[in-house]
């Protein structure tokens, strides 16, 4: 039963409008967040930086086997 119960409860918290924001207003607060539109407006270059780690599922020697690291990028 409690199975049942805990993820419904959670569904239903979690899909819960988070204090009814709409897009348009999440969007304005990320511009204010980053300096206002005049300074979005300005800059000319954007860097963004990433890390992946990739591993490969179907490289063990058995089905159930663990999966096998392919390497790092960034």
């Amino acid at each position: 039963m409690l199975r049942i119960v805990v993820p419904l409860f959670a569904l239903a918290i979690g899909s819960a409008p988070a204090a009814a924001q709409s897009g348009v207003d999440l969007v304005r607060q990320a511009v204010e967040a980053q300096g206002g539109a005049a300074a979005l407006g300005a800059a000319k270059t954007a860097i963004i930086k990433g890390e992946a780690r990739h591993w490969e599922p179907g490289q063990s020697f058995s089905a159930t086997g663990e999966t096998r690291f392919l390497g790092d990028s960034a």
